[in-house]
């Protein structure tokens, strides 16, 4: 029997992982702390990703630094509101009715989501 198939053991898991990545970032917040992976295309090229600063970006949320989150990565900080709208509704499905919703995700959505990356990737590494 697979992970999927039974849902709430599976959303314990998921929001203790969760939790428990937060509590980290707020505990150790990326800033202080050097343990946290570096990003080996900012390594090799110097250039920022699209995901670059995503952790810092998240830790300042935790600490409710918006403007610093931003800073860091605003992709990340728009994503955010998006990923806890889909854990809820996702959440509310395997609690209320014992199963995982079916989230297909269009070509073209993904190609949009893809689409934005690269262009913030690009204009957050020529725009001063």
């Amino acid at each position: 029997m697979n992970v999927l198939s039974r849902p709430r053991p599976a959303l314990l898991g998921m929001m203790l992982l969760i939790v428990t990545g937060a509590a980290i970032l707020r505990a150790f917040p990326p800033t202080l702390y050097d343990f946290y992976p570096h990003c080996p295309v900012h390594g090799l090229t110097g250039w920022e990703c699209p995901g670059c600063g995503s952790t810092r970006a998240l830790a300042a949320l935790l600490a409710g630094n918006w403007a610093a989150a931003i800073q860091y990565n605003a992709l990340i900080v728009a994503l955010v509101p998006a990923a806890l709208a889909l854990f809820f509704i996702q959440s509310w499905s395997a609690l209320r009715w014992n199963r995982w919703r079916q989230v297909d995700f269009p070509a073209r959505s993904m190609t949009a989501l893809l689409i934005v990356s690269l262009v913030f990737g690009i204009t957050r590494n020529l725009v001063p």
